[in-house]
């Protein structure tokens, strides 16, 4: 394998120096054309947030239980410039190659939903919020948000009505986010979209169907009672 693009991961409660134990990301074929194993990319977890290095691997395994779209994980042990740096969860990227396994289609657009910053404090996104273009696209075409803009204007809608309207549920997959919120809920996931509305991945088919979530990035799902 060649020379690959990595970056540190992680942001507000989870990043650590590079000196420390941080969280990686590995652009596989940032500089060639090379997808080994089929891989685009590769996120390693250190675990941080969680001594036991259980829970991403167990609230991946859940959310496949739940039928809830994530990734799966493993794990490795990784060495830096001959460094041992232990014992490190491996994250399946949000790819072409994951559409493909988990939506039977490598089309459509996928966005990830994480917060941004607002001068020093962070700013969860969601939709009929005039956050639309925080929406950032991973795979798929730039439509200008449009397909965002159309749920957010269903939700404003529905809002407006007191109801879920037909508008929204025609652009929103509803099983599949009610299997989200009670996988959510039943992990104790208090970093994901059920409780604080992070850490999630939206895509619209190529076809024009609804939208569906995923989760993303688990490592505060299994916390304590306390924290929940």
């Amino acid at each position: 394998m060649g020379t690959i693009g990595v970056r540190l991961r992680g942001r507000l409660g989870s990043f650590q120096r590079f000196e420390d134990k941080p969280k990686f990301n590995l652009d596989l074929n940032e500089y060639s054309d090379q997808r080994p194993f089929g891989l685009e990319r590769l996120a390693l977890s250190s675990g941080g947030m969680d001594p036991s290095k259980l829970k991403e691997v167990l609230g991946a395994q859940l959310m496949a239980l739940a039928d809830v779209p994530a990734s799966r994980a493993g794990f490795a042990q990784l060495f830096v410039n001959g460094e041992d740096y232990g014992l490190y969860i491996t994250i399946e990227a949000q790819d072409d190659r994951w559409m493909r396994r988990v939506f039977d289609t490598d089309e459509g657009n996928l966005y990830e939903g994480s917060y941004s910053y607002a001068v020093w404090w962070p700013r969860f996104n969601d939709f009929g919020e005039g956050r639309d273009e925080r929406f950032e696209l991973q795979e798929g075409y730039d439509v200008g948000h449009a397909d965002i803009a159309a749920v957010s204007n269903a939700t404003l809608d529905s809002f407006e009505a007191g109801r879920v309207t037909e508008s929204l549920a025609e652009v929103v997959d509803f099983p599949g986010l009610q299997r989200q919120l009670a996988a959510d809920q039943w992990l104790g996931n208090l970093d994901g979209y059920g409780f604080i509305v992070n850490n999630y991945r939206v895509w619209f088919p190529p076809d024009g169907g609804p939208m569906r979530l995923a989760s993303w990035d688990l490592d505060g799902t299994l916390l304590p009672d306390a924290l929940n």
